[in-house]
């Protein structure tokens, strides 16, 4: 398709001749090299090819055009990396690998973390809240007991032949976050990656919310407008985030390690802060 340097292209698909493509953007435009006074993205692209491709001679030769309209190079120009071609065979009678179910179902829940035990096995700076309106979670964390050593984190393994793996969790908003004036944030870092929620504030409904980076994606959805459910008076709000990952993250090593990190401007947690509860893996696999 066109690309346009302050359009963001992110989640762009088509099909052609029985292809078919994906390309999610690492993040929205920006400069990241070269010239700087233009915008740059960096896009990661899936094509599905079907069979009739190469099924007769047994080869497939691809090539990467670019049509551009400025004769400068460092003006627009366009380059191509991590080529990585994966193969699927058709195996009724085998089971699937060993890190996938016996029975390959097309997906599988592998974590459902409630805390209604009190139980933190394997969480690093974990600390548990409980409330009636909450029940019990991860939490509260507000700005004296998060940043660099003190963010929450853990790490999960998971089967390297899964296609991509779905994270959901709960993101309690609770109290006076200030996003419209502050930069009150909610952060989720997979691997050492980056995935900003945004800004919160406690008179803002951000239901809705959708971003991406790195090739992760997510999607927020709040079960209510703010109103006051706990602890301060000030107004609270419950969102479900739902992550897509995919397996680039831990094909190689079986496993991911989550963090939440909480970016807040007051100092007493009776003032604002964040809980992170339900927290929920499941794989897809390619069956």
């Amino acid at each position: 398709g066109n690309f346009e340097e302050h359009v963001d292209e992110n989640n762009r698909s088509a099909t052609a001749h029985g292809m078919k493509f994906q390309l999610v953007s690492e993040g929205p435009p920006a400069h990241i090299g070269f010239n700087s006074e233009m915008k740059d993205q960096k896009h990661l692209i899936t094509v599905t090819i079907p069979s009739s491709f190469y099924e007769i001679g047994g080869e497939l030769n691809v090539m990467f055009q670019v049509r551009t309209t400025a004769d400068n190079i460092d003006s627009e120009s366009a380059g191509w990396d991590d080529i990585k071609i994966t193969a699927h065979f058709n195996c009724p009678s085998l089971a699937p690998t060993t890190s996938s179910p016996t029975n390959c179902l097309p997906s599988r829940e592998l974590y459902n973390e409630d805390f209604e035990d009190n139980g933190l096995t394997g969480w690093t700076n974990g600390v548990l809240q409980y409330s009636t309106e909450f029940t019990t979670f991860l939490g509260r964390y507000g700005n004296n007991n998060s940043g660099p050593g003190k963010d929450p984190y853990k790490t999960y393994r998971i089967p390297s032949d899964a296609t991509s793996i779905i994270l959901e969790f709960n993101f309690y908003e609770l109290d006076s976050w200030d996003g419209r004036y502050e930069a009150d944030q909610a952060i989720l870092v997979v691997n050492n990656k980056s995935l900003s929620l945004g800004r919160f504030d406690m008179y803002d409904n951000e239901n809705g919310r959708n971003g991406s980076a790195h090739y992760m994606t997510f999607e927020l959805s709040s079960e209510a407008d703010p109103f006051n459910i706990g602890f301060g008076s000030f107004f609270d709000q419950k969102h479900l985030v739902k992550v897509t990952i995919p397996s680039n993250f831990y094909e190689e090593t079986g496993e991911i390690t989550i963090m939440f990190q909480t970016r807040l401007s007051e100092s007493m947690l009776d003032d604002e802060s964040a809980g992170w509860d339900n927290i929920k893996i499941t794989a897809s696999f390619r069956c």
